[in-house]
């Protein structure tokens, strides 16, 4: 083996390796969030779900995910409904862990997810967070996601 020195996709692009400009969700974007804040209404079986935001249409990369909850009594996953791609227009299928699989949510606290994904949408991207378990009545979720693009 030997020391190397590889660059990014990105700097490719910058150093002129490769054709194509960086587009706004890598370089130069601004940084825009998204607050939400769920209330559950009645008790819930294990795998209910709350639909916590929209992405806006278009390229957007999801930054981070922060949200603080109550104990929930189990793991949360969150992740995206179906949506229509922006660039082809095929389907994309529904992906219950595609933020975050098995989050410990069992006790109140607070979660920083950082996901750095690429979305690209035609009407948006909804994300949404599976309950492991029976979710009580009036338990809370909020928080803020953080993203480029849209």
């Amino acid at each position: 083996m030997a020391v190397t020195t590889q660059n990014s996709s990105q700097m490719n692009k910058v150093d002129g390796v490769t054709a194509g400009r960086l587009d706004i969700t890598e370089a130069r974007g601004d940084l825009r969030t998204l607050t939400f804040g769920f209330t559950q209404s009645g008790a819930g079986d294990a795998n209910s779900v709350a639909r916590l935001f929209k992405l806006p249409p278009g390229k957007v990369r999801l930054v981070d995910l922060r949200f603080t909850h109550d104990a929930l009594g189990g793991a949360t996953d969150v992740g995206t409904e179906a949506y229509v791609a922006k660039l082809d227009g095929t389907d994309v299928a529904a992906d219950a862990t595609a933020i975050a699989s098995a989050s410990a949510t069992t006790n109140a606290g607070s979660k920083d997810i950082f996901v750095n994904q690429m979305l690209e949408s035609r009407h948006g991207v909804v994300v949404y967070a599976t309950f492991a378990a029976a979710i009580a009545d009036g338990k809370k979720v909020a928080g803020v996601a953080t993203y480029v693009g849209g």
